[in-house]
């Protein structure tokens, strides 16, 4: 299996209609890289929102620095004042919120109607479960991205071999799928609850990176947990 923040499953913001596929599964992306566009005419309204704000908050400046000046040498009061204050405020505080929109989707604040849905991980994708044409809903896996290069190994141990295992013991495993090829791993953390279903513990190991560059998530292992040396009478085996 890999760590929570090595896989990644993606979906969107925001729904719309899927415009483009930019990406097939079992290729490698980068993080921030682009896998796929959303289109929604929502996001113009909230490109207009910010770029309307941001016009606004430019006149209102000036006007507060207008009146800042009459009140200084008290040609108005200072109410008149105190409203251009708040209004500024308030638009400054609508284009923030309209700009944090567009940022929590990748957008900028102008252009484009195209949401882009990126890879917040490197990795590589797995399964795609989006149709170019289709309408993508918020809260649905669109992509599953995942990174091997921290690939490590879920042993599960029954009660009575607890007491055998300790962090930092060596495993040697092999994979029941590929030949009996034999790789090497190393316990890092030994979990301190059962699994209710088959009543075992849990224990994690580290596999080499080099060794674990052709694993794939969700393969089944047999393992030998090395657990103590001893010297013990033994003959040649030719005897």
């Amino acid at each position: 299996t890999v760590p929570p923040q090595n896989m990644a499953n993606i979906s969107t913001l925001i729904g719309g209609t899927v415009k483009d596929i930019l990406v097939l599964e079992g290729t490698f992306v980068n993080k921030g890289k682009v896998l796929a566009t959303i289109q929604n005419l929502e996001v113009v309204e909230m490109q207009e929102d910010y770029n309307s704000a941001v016009a606004n908050i430019e006149y209102l400046q000036l006007e507060y620095n207008r009146q800042k000046t009459l009140t200084d040498e008290n040609v108005n009061p200072r109410k008149v004042l105190q409203e251009v204050k708040s209004k500024l405020a308030v638009e400054r505080a609508r284009a923030k919120a309209a700009k944090n929109k567009l940022q929590a989707l990748n957008m900028s604040t102008s252009g484009s109607s195209l949401v882009p849905i990126v890879s917040p991980i490197s990795g590589y994708v797995g399964k795609i479960s989006i149709a170019k044409g289709a309408f993508a809903e918020t809260g649905i896996t669109l992509f599953e991205v995942v990174d091997n290069s921290q690939m490590h190994l879920d042993l599960n141990v029954y009660e009575k071999d607890l007491e055998s295992i300790s962090v930092g013991q060596t495993i040697d495993f092999i994979l029941t799928n590929q030949g009996n090829k034999s790789i090497k791993g190393k316990i890092f953390g030994i979990n301190k609850s059962f699994s209710n279903e088959s009543k075992t513990v849990a224990v994690h190991a580290k596999i080499n990176p080099a060794d674990s560059k052709d694993l794939i998530s969700g393969m089944y292992v047999s393992a030998n947990i090395n657990i103590k040396n001893a010297t013990v009478p033994a003959l040649p085996k030719d005897a």
